[in-house]
């Protein structure tokens, strides 16, 4: 049988429609009061990372990334990660010493896994990046 998915909603979707990509951020966006999304691009909220980094207790923020798909949307990690980073510094008590080691690393990672597969508009959101967290943080001037 042929694939049929583009003309015909998958049983069980809402009302007979098709999956909106918004649906999730429409969800979030009228509630009062709603938690603060650390992650737009995935919408992870500041409790659900904490509960995350409590449970886990991880070593890195390649390990919460892992657990909660923390920095896996289009950014890479670009508009979110350096917020994980200071959740991570607050809630294990991490000295600024350790805070900055673990954003580095996990930057230097990142770069490698992306960095041989980047083209066209995947290469320009990886340079945004990149101005952002050398433009605007320095991060390559971090006491480590």
């Amino acid at each position: 049988r042929p694939c049929r998915t583009a003309e015909e909603p998958l049983p069980g979707s809402e009302e007979e429609r098709f999956y909106w990509l918004g649906a999730r951020v429409r969800a979030q966006e009228p509630v009062p009061n709603s938690e603060e999304i650390i992650c737009e691009c995935e919408l992870i909220t500041r409790s659900h990372l904490i509960e995350a980094i409590a449970r886990g207790r991880p070593s890195s923020l390649d390990d919460v990334r892992r657990k909660v798909r923390l920095a896996m949307g289009p950014c890479q990690g670009g508009f979110c990660i350096y917020r994980a980073t200071g959740i991570l510094h607050d809630f294990e008590h991490l000295d600024h010493e350790a805070a900055n080691s673990a954003l580095l690393d996990f930057l230097q990672e990142r770069w490698k896994g992306v960095q041989p597969i980047l083209h066209g508009d995947q290469l320009r959101q990886a340079r945004l990046d990149d101005w952002i967290f050398q433009g605007l943080l320095a991060v390559e001037h971090l006491p480590a």
